[in-house]
Parts: structure tokens; C-alpha cells; sequence
């Protein structure tokens, strides 16, 4: 194996540990021996790729905002796209729109993107930081593709009013993903139950009839 590729195998292996461990226990319950003995790798070699503890949670932060990034990149090039073109009609916002709902309903709820959440409670509740890079990218670069179609449904310039939807729709929806335990005790399912899938097109009905039938 080539050096770089090591290197990029060592780092991505000691994030994709620092994600979850971090997810769980927080930033200052994590200790740099549980990554060592998570990743069957020394301190040292964590020291190495990142300097200290800090510095790591940051980078692991800023990991997990790539991915997010990623999740929605195809959709918001769509969206970009087609208004560069002035092809963000009425229809097709509203058909975005229900794309966009989907996405972001299977990313709030699925099993597999806990510890994104998890990561993003801890990012604005124990962060030594003065930025928040998850929570940029959902606010910024997510919530404004749900502000660009909202505008082009409502056939609207009326920007700050698009924003303030947006950012309620998304808050919604990640509360319940980060606190899952709501929904299932909303629905009388013990807490370690997988969310029927019929509780999850009821949240996705209602989000979509509210956005369909509101007037701004």
C-alpha cells in the first residue's frame, strides 16, 4: 500500500471512530484512550494526524458536515440549475419540494444517520468552538434549497418569510430525529422499536399538506 493511501485509510478510519464515539458519549466523555482502543491504534497516531483532542473533534465535525453536504448536493444542483433557467415553475418547485420532504424525512429518521444527529445535538450543545459546521450546512446550504422552491410555489420575492418556513419545516424534523424516542412514545412503541413505516408517511403527509394548503 502506497504511503498517502495508508495515510488516508489511518484518518478516515480514526473520523468514521470519532463519529460514533463522539455521537455517543459527547465531546468531553470521549477520551482519547477510547479512540485508541476503538480504532486498536495509539494515541500517538492520533496525535499525529491531528494534534490533540480538540482539534480532532473539530475535523470530525467538519467530516460529518461533508457528508451531510453530500446528501443534499444532487438536489440542490437541480434546484440551481433549473432556476439559472428560469425553469423553476410552480409545478416543478412543488414536485422538488416533495423531493426535498423525502429527503430530509429519511435522513431525520433512518437508523443509519443517528449519529449525524447525535453529533449535531452535541455540535450546539458541548462544542469548545465558536462554529457550528453542521449545523451550518443544514442551515445554509440545505434550508436554502427549501427556501428557493418555496418562493418559486408561492410565486414570491418575499425572502425572510421563505427562511422563516423553511427554517420551522427543517427544525421540526430534525428535533425528531435527534429525540427519535418522541415519536415513539407519541405512538406507544417501546424505545428501542424501529418507527412503522406507516408513522412516517403520516409525518410526511402532514408536512406536505401543510405546505401545500398554506397561503404566506
Amino acid at each position: 500500500m502506497e504511503k498517502g493511501t495508508e495515510e488516508f485509510s489511518t484518518k478516515q478510519k480514526l473520523l468514521e471512530a470519532g463519529v460514533r464515539l463522539f455521537a455517543a458519549h459527547g465531546y468531553d466523555a470521549t477520551s482519547t484512550r477510547m479512540i485508541a482502543r476503538e480504532t486498536e491504534l495509539n494515541v500517538a497516531t492520533m496525535s499525529f494526524h491531528f494534534g490533540n483532542k480538540e482539534n480532532f473533534y473539530h475535523q470530525v465535525l467538519i467530516y460529518t458536515a461533508q457528508n451531510v453536504a453530500s446528501c443534499y448536493r444532487p438536489l440542490g444542483s437541480r434546484v440551481q440549475e433549473l432556476s439559472q433557467k428560469n425553469g423553476l415553475t410552480q409545478e416543478t418547485a412543488w414536485q422538488l419540494i416533495i423531493d426535498y420532504v423525502d429527503l430530509v424525512i429519511s435522513l431525520m429518521l433512518n437508523p443509519k444517520d443517528q449519529d449525524t444527529l447525535r453529533l449535531l445535538f452535541h455540535e450546539q450543545n458541548q462544542n469548545p468552538f465558536h462554529d457550528y459546521p453542521i449545523t451550518q450546512i443544514i442551515c445554509k446550504e440545505a434550508e436554502h434549497i427549501l427556501k428557493t422552491l418555496l418562493l418559486a410555489w408561492w410565486n414570491s420575492d418575499d425572502i425572510k418569510h421563505a427562511a422563516l418556513i423553511s427554517r420551522l419545516i427543517n427544525g421540526s424534523l430534525i428535533t425528531l430525529g435527534e429525540h427519535p424516542m418522541l415519536i415513539r412514545r407519541s405512538i406507544g412503541i417501546a424505545d428501542d422499536s424501529s418507527i412503522p413505516d406507516s408513522t412516517t408517511e403520516q409525518i410526511r403527509r402532514f408536512v406536505l399538506s401543510g405546505i401545500e394548503s398554506y397561503t404566506p
